[in-house]
């Protein structure tokens, strides 16, 4: 069982690092850049092992409020327009298993269910009471559903050949006066299959698969797949080779998501994204002494797309989905990992070169983007004491943009660099730990776009809205345990 209740009273770049709660005027300073928020969350599940089935029940359960405060309106400043978003979200379902003496089988079932409502009202700042606007598109409640069930069997038949087959069921709903006609649904009912082969004892392992989809709304094709891992000593070597399929969903059609963050409209037009990934990657683990341990990975990929399915700012500034066409991405990454006893650390540059769809002498078929993720996690005095540090530059990005004519366009999201840094403490033989902490150590908050658009999602004139600058956190944690040799 767990649950919790998470607060956020807003915030402005004017904001100090440190500020307790106080009286405020329902003047100008009234509106904010990051809005406040309040969200309840919990879960609950049980496992229980009965013979050879296994059946694990659980229900999880959110629920937020954010507030969006209105500017005062001209000309004398005595009202203002008050929005308020109700986010509820349902998840329940169970997975079962059991074991068989030449396989095993596994089923999931679930039910999703999602309900957010806009409230717009006219707030008076002289009293403070409020009402309901007149205006109905104003007011909107949008309601989804998902049905979802997926069964596979696994065999156990030899070290040297196995299979598995299953199929999966989704089916979702949406209601709301911003979906078209009120009502729409969609379904996806799939089967699939893969086999294993084991060759060279296990030397070689190659791993072919095929999927097909029926899908309510979109022609669905088969989908094969190929999967080949090579061993040798310390050294692994993996390429697949996989067509992609992606039928749009119901949000992403139909569906008008505005709050103070986010002015997102979906597109009906939309049509199913196809697509082959290459992939191939080389690992190398060696053991070094006083039992140290290095392992680095190296991987390779190319994607090629049909319809890419994407996230674009519209000339009014708000946010829509569109096909792109063709596309492609090519890149490369590498992770590299040093275990010590007491210390772990990890980095991860990539380079990913993103195809610039939009053609001009000023601009090569891609666009390069580097990307670096580093952690590092020491603990001392008998790992009682513990530091955790975390680093990710993120590299130039496009964005995509369509202006009035549905004329596609790119702008630049700069570089910008994020960090956090903690410090944790255990106690009660190891049963409490207590963490404090700093995140956005390099005090990010706007980062320029470069381009045509530079509105939207957490926008503000020519910059993109990242963070709340830097923020600091405590922690306790206490572990209650309980056995029945210590009865």
């Amino acid at each position: 069982i767990s649950g919790g209740r998470k607060y956020f009273d807003g915030w402005h770049p004017t904001d100090n690092l440190i500020d307790f709660p106080k009286e405020t005027l329902a003047d100008t300073n009234r509106a904010i850049q990051w809005n406040p928020k309040t969200q309840y969350l919990g879960e609950i599940q049980y496992i229980l092992n009965y013979k050879k089935w296994q059946f694990n029940p659980y229900f999880r359960y959110y629920s937020e409020k954010i507030t969006n405060r209105g500017f005062p309106s001209k000309p004398y400043f005595e009202s203002a327009f008050d929005d308020y978003y109700y986010t509820n979200r349902l998840d329940q379902g169970i997975n079962i298993s059991r074991s068989l003496e030449k396989g095993n089988f596994k089923i999931i079932g679930g039910y999703n269910y999602y309900k957010r409502i806009k409230n717009t009202y006219v707030k008076d700042l002289t009293n403070l009471e409020q009402i309901l606007t007149s205006s109905a598109s104003d007011q909107d409640t949008s309601i989804f559903d998902l049905i979802m069930l997926r069964a596979t069997y696994n065999s156990k038949l030899s070290k040297w050949y196995n299979y598995q087959i299953g199929i999966d069921i989704n089916h979702e709903s949406a209601f709301g006066k911003k979906i078209k006609s009120n009502y729409q649904y969609n379904g996806d009912y799939a089967i699939f299959g893969t086999a294993q082969l084991s060759l060279l004892n296990k030397t070689i392992l190659i791993k072919p698969g095929v999927r097909y989809a029926y899908n309510l709304i979109y022609n669905a094709p088969i989908t094969p797949s190929l999967n080949v891992k090579y061993s040798i000593k310390n050294i692994n070597i993996r390429a697949s080779v996989a067509k992609g399929f992606r039928a749009p969903t119901l949000k992403e059609l139909f569906f008008n998501f505005v709050d103070v963050n986010h002015n997102i409209q979906g597109n009906t037009d939309l049509l199913a994204e196809k697509s082959w990934n290459y992939n191939t990657s080389v690992t190398w683990l060696k053991s070094l002494r006083k039992n140290s341990v290095f392992k680095t990975t190296a991987t390779f990929f190319y994607n090629d797309f049909n319809n890419l399915i994407a996230l674009a700012t519209i000339a009014d500034g708000s946010f829509s989905y569109i096909n792109i066409g063709k596309y492609s991405t090519i890149g490369a990454q590498s992770e590299l990992i040093f275990r010590r006893k007491n210390i772990r650390l990890s980095v991860t540059p990539a380079y990913i070169g993103r195809e610039n769809f939009v053609k001009s002498e000023n601009l090569g078929k891609y666009t390069y983007s580097p990307e670096i993720s580093s952690q590092l996690a020491y603990t001392l005095l008998n790992k009682k004491w513990g530091l955790n540090l975390f680093y990710k530059y993120n590299g130039l990005q496009n964005s995509y943009n369509l202006n009035d004519d549905n004329e596609l366009s790119i702008s630049t999201i700069y570089a910008y660099s994020i960090l956090d840094l903690s410090v944790n403490r255990k106690l009660f033989n190891k049963n409490m730990n207590v963490i404090i902490g700093a995140k956005n150590l390099l005090n990010v908050k706007n980062v320029p776009i470069s381009g045509t658009a530079s509105t939207g999602i957490h926008s503000s004139g020519s910059t993109r809205s990242i963070g709340t600058g830097i923020s600091l956190f405590f922690s306790v944690q206490y572990k209650f345990q309980y056995s029945k040799d210590e009865k």
